[in-house]
């Protein structure tokens, strides 16, 4: 008994560290690697049981940490990146747009 019970702790925590790789590779869909590495960290969790947890526990929490990051770093970035050059809610902008549209029209005095 106490040698299926190490078995599915190695399979918990390689779980977690497959797990915690896809969290990286999707790192660009935040949707998808977040719940990932939640996963991972819980696999990781449930496969410690009473006895410490071994290096592919760790390697599973560790990698996803390190996709949570570089999904929080890409996620800021394609932000950042969105805001400077697609920006719409430059008012000062719409509203000379908007003045130029109606002064075409002969409306408005702005």
């Amino acid at each position: 008994m106490n040698r299926n019970k190490t078995a599915d702790n190695n399979g918990l925590s390689l779980a977690s560290v497959l797990v915690g790789i896809f969290s990286i590779l999707f790192s660009i869909l935040f949707f998808v690697s977040v719940p990932l590495a939640i996963l991972s960290i819980a696999f990781a969790c449930l496969s410690r049981g009473a006895y410490r947890m071994n290096g592919q526990a760790k390697a599973g929490i560790w990698l996803s940490i390190i996709g949570m990051l570089m999904t929080a770093m890409l996620t800021f970035l394609i932000a950042s990146f969105a805001v400077k050059y697609f920006s719409v809610f430059n008012i000062n902008d719409m509203l000379f747009n908007i003045g130029s549209f109606l002064r075409q029209f002969g409306i408005g005095g702005f």
